[in-house]
């Protein structure tokens, strides 16, 4: 399978009741650019969900005739029910480059590392089994042989955390979202992620004079890298249809003085 290097693709893992859904809400709300894929599932819909929106939620034999037809991408049983990514518009969604979330269960994870070796993977876990029992007991939406059994699953799925790139804690929601998006930025700034920025940065001749500028290749990567970004999240807001490339607008600001680059003394002592 070609990977598609235009967006990001970032798995989110962790227990039921960990927090999947209420990270991904405010996650979402932080960046316009995020997209979280919707996936399906065969378990019973809670009174607050909405189909489409959450999960679509479909019978066992929809869900295992999609599969026979390829268009689950990746599928897990967890406890009577079944979970599923479906694949094109995971595909799609990249392909404009968005920040695409698989809230995925353990199984599904290891599946998604080996069709995208470059995807990010990112474990959420509870504070304590203590906190997590409390959050499955205050959802009141399973009995006590489901609560039980979601617990014994938690423990196997916890001990595979080492699995991933990245664990963060939720204990606090804001602090854990945070958290996500320092990961986040860290990764779209991560070289092999910023080749085609390089190439063109590097190869445009006109560049040869704020190069001389007292400015390091390095800044001037990361920032035409960070104003790219920032111009395309802003057509995106205001369904602006843009003509050229993200990264030779970026350029031709740089060039015309319209943006500014302010280097760290550190890096010009270089």
């Amino acid at each position: 399978m070609n990977n598609n290097n235009n967006g990001l693709l970032v798995i989110l893992s962790g227990p039921s009741g960990s927090g999947k859904d209420t990270i991904l809400t405010e996650l979402t709300k932080r960046d316009m650019n995020i997209k979280v894929s919707t996936s399906m599932t065969t378990r019973k819909k809670r009174e607050w969900e909405v189909d489409g929106i959450h999960y679509y939620f479909v019978d066992k034999d929809y869900f295992m005739r999609k599969i026979d037809e390829g268009q689950v991408l990746e599928y897990a049983q967890y406890g009577i029910n079944y979970y599923g990514t479906p694949k094109a518009p995971v595909d799609e969604l990249l392909a404009q480059g968005r920040t695409v979330f698989l809230k995925i269960e353990v199984q599904g994870a290891e599946k998604i590392r080996k069709l995208y070796p470059e995807a990010v993977s990112i474990f959420l876990m509870p504070p304590s089994m203590a906190a997590l029992e409390e959050r499955l007991r205050c959802r009141e939406s399973e009995d006590e042989e489901d609560i039980q059994r979601r617990l014994t699953i938690a423990v196997d799925e916890i001990k595979r955390a080492v699995e991933y790139d990245y664990i963060v804690i939720n204990d606090i929601v804001s602090y854990a979202v945070s958290d996500i998006c320092t990961i986040l930025d860290a990764e779209k700034q991560k070289t092999f992620r910023c080749k085609n920025i390089i190439r063109e940065v590097i190869n445009n001749v006109d560049l040869r004079g704020v190069l001389k500028n007292h400015l390091s290749r390095y800044s001037l990567v990361t920032a035409t890298a960070k104003r790219a970004r920032a111009i395309s999240e802003d057509a995106e807001e205001k369904q602006i249809i843009l003509t050229e490339k993200p990264v030779s607008m970026a350029i031709d600001e740089i060039l015309s003085g319209k943006y500014i680059i302010i280097e760290p003394e550190e890096i010009r002592n270089i």
